[in-house]
């Protein structure tokens, strides 16, 4: 039998729910002063000023019936090496420090996911008087890190986890046996994944949000890793409703295996040789193996960062103008400091690596969906991979942004903000940060008045579903 209410209850609830949204105003109203006031404090200071950037559609949404959402790689001043970044003339902390700081509070995001945050002492007091706060991961002995800041007022935050990709088992245990063979790893690389669970607090019957965000090793195998175990999270603190937002520094391009996986694309021929020259051992995992000549601008073992980490990254067809159209495909140059794998190491196979990544759907691409959508009407045609890479044309990836990784030796797109569907309907993609055109990062990054990292960031403006309670 329903309950029925009286007038005077109906009244009363009424008025509870009123005085509630007024107290959440409140809070946003003081919060927005609180962070604008951090804001307007950078501004004083030249020292801070960066790339000022335009959005797409300069969208007017951003209220409770959407989510901002940005991720960034900041360049760890740990990392920070002049031979690396030739030409830049920002590398110093009290030149970068203020950069950073402007550059995270200027867009103004609910969710905004940092890679290889180190000095956490001195970012953290201005992103808490900014209303933000923070969960943090790092590996093992690593001195940077990942992290999630969501603001205040609109999330509250029920559950946090650290994923060590290097002690996480890619077959079960249950019916695989045991021993190292479980972890099927290739290097041992000391990354993590982050996940966060955050409670809407403006829309009551929305959802948990899912949070993810990484910076990966360039083999693709770990964001299959973070797929999945954003998936089990997901089914333990949010529900079959419950959206998964991956973010960050993923370290491979479009046209990589990785994201091909992730996409659920069909893999093509080039991508399956890169699957196959990535079947290796490294000496981190196996110390008999031969160490290879080093190069001026090779990394540390330490580093997996584009920039700090590139030199240790196999050398990948990539699509160029004019390549025959008939050539076979590239195999990529000798992986420094490992041997070929064998049976007994574990690695996945090329198809179970495509179930790896088929759990849960495909992922979709925040910035591939709306600028294919919006580009040529934006003109931002001219300002997407595939203008810079024909090879791209019709296929998952080619409307990623030109670059969101640009220094002197290396140029690439390496970050991405992925969204994994729940059942029924997920977000809607309404708007999206332009990405720097190249003229505007000179020789390269890190550069004063442009930006303290070597990566740009990323943010776009997601419109929640209609959620009843």
């Amino acid at each position: 039998m329903s309950h029925q209410l009286t007038p005077e209850q109906l009244a009363l609830s009424l008025a509870r729910k009123k005085k509630k949204e007024e107290a959440a105003a409140a809070a946003a109203a003081k919060k927005q002063g609180s962070e604008s006031a951090a804001y307007e404090k950078l501004l004083k200071n030249p020292a801070a000023r960066v790339l000022k950037r335009e959005w797409l559609n300069e969208a007017k949404e951003h209220d409770g019936s959407t989510i901002l959402v940005a991720t960034w790689n900041i360049l760890a001043q740990i990392l920070v090496r002049r031979d690396l970044f030739v030409g830049s003339d920002c590398l110093r902390t009290s030149q970068r420090h203020p950069m950073i700081l402007a550059e995270i509070l200027s867009h103004k995001a609910d969710i905004f996911c940092l890679q290889e945050v180190d000095r956490q002492d001195k970012l953290l007091p201005t992103f808490h008087q900014a209303g933000f706060k923070e969960a943090f991961g790092c590996g093992r002995g690593k001195k940077h890190g990942c992290m999630i800041l969501h603001r205040a007022t609109r999330f509250e935050k029920i559950a946090e986890r650290v994923v060590f990709y290097d002690e996480t088992p890619v077959r079960n245990p249950n019916t695989q046996g045991d021993g190292p063979n479980l972890l099927g790893l290739t290097h041992r690389t000391r990354n993590i994944g982050l996940l966060v669970a955050l409670k809407d607090r403006v829309n009551e019957a929305a959802p948990p949000v899912i949070v993810a965000t990484t910076h990966l090793f360039w083999h693709g195998l770990q964001a299959g890793i973070l797929k999945r175990e954003a998936l089990r999270f997901r089914s333990e603190h949010g529900n079959n409703r419950s959206s998964i937002i991956m973010a960050g520094d993923f370290n491979f391009q479009p046209d990589e295996a990785g994201y091909a996986l992730l996409r659920g694309e069909t893999l093509i021929p080039e991508q399956h040789v890169q699957l196959e020259s990535s079947r290796v051992v490294h000496v981190s995992l196996d110390p008999t193996v031969p160490r290879t000549p080093r190069t001026r601008t090779d990394a540390d073992d330490d580093d997996e960062a584009a920039g700090a980490g590139a030199a240790a990254r196999p050398d990948l067809k990539k699509g160029t103008e004019g390549a025959e159209e008939d050539a076979e495909p590239v195999v990529p140059t000798k992986i420094k400091d490992a041997r070929l794998a064998v049976e007994s190491d574990g690695l996945l196979s090329t198809e179970e690596m495509i179930n790896l990544f088929a759990a849960g759907g495909e992922a979709r691409s925040a910035y591939d969906e709306i600028l294919g959508r919006c580009a040529e009407s934006m003109s931002e045609a001219d300002n997407m991979l595939v203008a810079r890479d024909s090879s791209m044309q019709g296929r998952k990836g080619a409307c990623e942004p030109m670059w969101t990784c640009f220094t002197h030796f290396w140029r690439s797109t390496l970050d991405y903000i992925f969204i994994v569907d729940p059942d029924g309907d997920g977000f809607e993609v309404i708007d999206a940060l332009k990405s720097p055109r190249t003229e505007d990062l000179g020789d390269g990054l890190p550069r004063l008045r442009v930006s303290p990292s070597d990566h740009v960031a990323l943010a776009v403006l997601l419109r929640l579903p209609e959620f009843k309670a």
